[in-house]
Formats: structure tokens, C-alpha cells, sequence
């Protein structure tokens, strides 16, 4: 797996000067789904925007792999934490605000969007059809999940996107985070949750607090050969490491 983006000594201050990361090496590769663990306060948003251009470091360096200036934020489409739909929208209207935040015309981004959710969810096309209001807090989130996906990136950025999906579409959005990791972009996928990351990922970074720091990096065997068992285990492990982060 190629590297897509390299982060050294990652270091980003508060407000009161205070790092809220410090110290961060971290590579994203190429066909993989990386899973970003850490109890609260351990800096993981702080760190996604910082990956996504969005944040500047206060110390270490970022670069691409190609030396292209991370600022630009073209390398990547993130999706930020608790991302609100727009009630009065319909369901490709919402699909379409992460494709219309890149700078895609609003009639080229329902278009994208429309197609993402033909494939990716036919129900809420169905159901959302005039506003997105009907819709529950997990659907709206879905939503926005599938224009995200759609924007044409090697390096999609998701803080916690599944916060509030239920079990089943979890695991079918588990699924479609891992194909397009597959195709070769790299996934970056925030949870507080160890069987999230047990199931899905390829490799699990967790981060301690505060300031976060990596504390641990996991790389188990590839998910499709993780039984139940194997990933039990894995959480468990997780779970150890969370717990023993300080609070």
C-alpha cells in the first residue's frame, strides 16, 4: 500500500496553548480502512481536520504524497462530526451539501448525489423525496454519509459518521466504507466504538489523552478473515486500551 499522506510529530495547540495532540506520526495508505480510536477529549476531531487542511499544525509536518500544499483541501472529503441536515431539503438536496461544499454547481452535485443514492440508498431516495424533515436523525446522517462518498477523492475523513445508525445499516455502511478502500482510496474512520473498528478496519490507531498521542497501532488479520471470535478478542483489546487511557 502506497502512502497518501504522512503526518510527523503532529503537534496542534489550544486556545490556551495547551496541545490538544502532540507528537503525532501517522501514514495513510492506500486501500485501506484506517479506524481512529480514543476516548473524549483525546483530540481525534482535532486531529481529522488538521489531516483535512482544515486546522493548521502548531508543530511537525504534514505533506501529501506528491508535495502538494495541504491547505488546498483537495486531497480530501470530510465529513465532520454531528454534520446537521438541512431539514426543508430533500434526501439528494442533503446528499448533496458535501459535493456543493467542494465547489461543485448545486445542479452537477444533485446530479452526483442522485447517483450515490441509487446505489448506495434507494430507500431514503425514496422516502426523502420532498423534504429530509420525515426523516430520522440516523437516515438524515446516511444521507450526508452517501454525498461524502461520492466526492471523488483519494482520502475521505469521517468524524464518527455512524454515531447514529443503527446496528444494521452499520454493518451494510461498514461494507461500503471497505469497497471503497478496495478501489484505493484511504478510508479514515473516527469511532468511540471497539467492535466498530474490530469488524471494519484494516489497521487501528488509538490515541490516549490529553494531549493525544498514539499509545497503540493494531493490524489485524484482514477483516474477511476475522471470525466472530477474532474480532471479540480485538475489541476486548480495545477496549483495554481505552480504559486505560488517562481521563
Amino acid at each position: 500500500m502506497s502512502a497518501l499522506l504522512r503526518a510527523e510529530g503532529l503537534t496542534v495547540l489550544g486556545r490556551s496553548g495547551e496541545p490538544i495532540i502532540e507528537a503525532i506520526d501517522l501514514e495513510l495508505r492506500s486501500g485501506e480502512v484506517l479506524a481512529l480510536l480514543g476516548v473524549n477529549g483525546s483530540g481525534k476531531t482535532t486531529l481529522v481536520r488538521a489531516l483535512a487542511g482544515l486546522t493548521r499544525p502548531h508543530g511537525g509536518s504534514l505533506r501529501l504524497a506528491d508535495e502538494t500544499d495541504v491547505s488546498a483541501r483537495l486531497h480530501s472529503a470530510y465529513l465532520p462530526q454531528l454534520s446537521r441536515p438541512v431539514a426543508w431539503r430533500d434526501a439528494v438536496g442533503n446528499a448533496a451539501l458535501p459535493l456543493e461544499a467542494t465547489g461543485v454547481p448545486r445542479r452537477t452535485a444533485r446530479r452526483v448525489a442522485r447517483e450515490a443514492l441509487l446505489t448506495q440508498e434507494p430507500e431514503l431516495l425514496r422516502r426523502g423525496g420532498r423534504r429530509a424533515a420525515g426523516l430520522s436523525g440516523g437516515e438524515r446522517q446516511r444521507l450526508l454519509l452517501a454525498g461524502v462518498l461520492a466526492i471523488a477523492r483519494p482520502i475521505l475523513l469521517l468524524d464518527e459518521p455512524l454515531a447514529a445508525v443503527d446496528a444494521i445499516e452499520r454493518r451494510a455502511a461498514g461494507e461500503r466504507l471497505r469497497a471503497l478502500a478496495r478501489s484505493g482510496r484511504s478510508v479514515v474512520l473516527v469511532t468511540h466504538e471497539p467492535t466498530e473498528a474490530a469488524r471494519v478496519a484494516d489497521r487501528i490507531v488509538v490515541l490516549g489523552s490529553r494531549p493525544g498521542r498514539v499509545v497503540a497501532e493494531r493490524i489485524p488479520p484482514p477483516p474477511h478473515q476475522r471470525d466472530a471470535e477474532l474480532q471479540g478478542l480485538l475489541a476486548a483489546d480495545l477496549l483495554a486500551l481505552l480504559e486505560a487511557s488517562p481521563a
